[in-house]
Formats: C-alpha cells, structure tokens, sequence
C-alpha cells in the first residue's frame, strides 16, 4: 500500500492571503502562541509586523531568543496561555517530537519537564490583534477564550479530539464556540 502524505502549511496560506491579496492592509499585529521554533511568525516579523510569541518550552525558548532575539518588532515570553493564570503548571515535553510539548500529558512519550507560568492574552497592551496563531496540543480553547475583549480578526487553531476530550470538550465544540463569536 503507498501512502501519499500531504502537508499543509496553514500559516503560510494566511501569510499570503494577508501579504499578497490586501485583505488586511491596515494589518500589524500577530501573536503566536505555542511559537516553537517560531516558523509561524518569522515572515510576518521580517515584514515588519509587532509579534508577540509565546513558548513555554526553556529549551525551545532559549533557541528563539537566540535566533529572534535581536528583532525590535518581536516580544519573545516563555509563558504558556491559558484562560488561567498560574505560575506551577506541569509541562510535558517528549523525546520523540519537540512539536507535541504541551500541558497535557496525552503522549507515551511524555515526561514532566518543569513546570511553567500561564499567563492570559488580554493581559497583554494591545488594542487590536490582527493574527492570532495557536499550537497549544490540546489547550487551544482555553488559549481562545483567554483573549477577552481583544478580538482576532484571524484565527489560526487546531482542533483534535485525541487531545482535547481529555480536557472536557471536542473538536466540534471548539469550532461551535469560534463560529458563535462570528469565525468562519
């Protein structure tokens, strides 16, 4: 049996969609929570937009501070968000994958790590938030429902069950709660 795999860059297709077709050309601001090794925001930082990243891997915090570090428009955290504020949360980090770090223990391959601060989005000093990117294995919800009053004009989110049914809702539920606060 061959299996094609087929990946998809979704960023990317929001990157341009906003860089290249002017649907939002009054756009400066993206916040990238779960920032990785921050692949999602370097094109929008290099583009001049105010970038706010949030990782609360040290270790994949301290290679953003040493790659990203030096950029004036990007504000580097290492924080988790949630829709709790709290300073002992369990992080879990895996030997398999740096991209399934989350804090929720839903891998075999997961160890506790540390524990990190989880901080909320409408704490931060903004009046508008034009993208809005999510990578939080699990936690995107509570990432969302962090943002109070301040309200994306674009959402990039995950939406996977073997994660998020540990944590009381679905998929689905997910995407009834972003289309009931008008998201398409």
């Amino acid at each position: 049996m061959n299996v094609t795999t087929i990946k998809v860059d979704e960023v990317g297709m929001v990157r341009d969609a906003l860089f290249e077709s002017g649907l939002l050309t009054d756009a400066t601001t993206m916040v990238d929570v779960g920032a990785h090794k921050g692949t999602s925001f370097s094109s929008f930082v290099r583009s001049g937009w105010d970038v706010w990243a949030f990782e609360p891997s040290t270790v994949m915090y301290d290679g953003l501070i040493e790659r990203f570090g030096h950029w004036p428009n990007l504000q580097i955290f290492p924080v988790a968000i949630s829709d709790a504020i709290a300073d002992d949360v369990s992080f879990y980090t895996s030997d398999q994958s740096t991209g399934i770090s989350s804090l929720l223990d839903f891998h075999p391959s997961h160890e506790l790590s540390e524990t990190v601060a989880t901080r909320r989005l409408d704490a931060l000093p903004l009046d508008h938030l034009d993208f809005l990117k999510i990578d939080t294995e699990g936690y995107d919800r509570n990432v969302f429902r962090s943002c109070g009053s301040l309200v994306p004009r674009v959402i990039v989110t995950e939406f996977e069950d073997s994660k998020t049914l540990e944590l009381g809702y679905s998929a689905g539920d997910y995407a009834e709660e972003l289309v009931e606060a008008g998201y398409r």
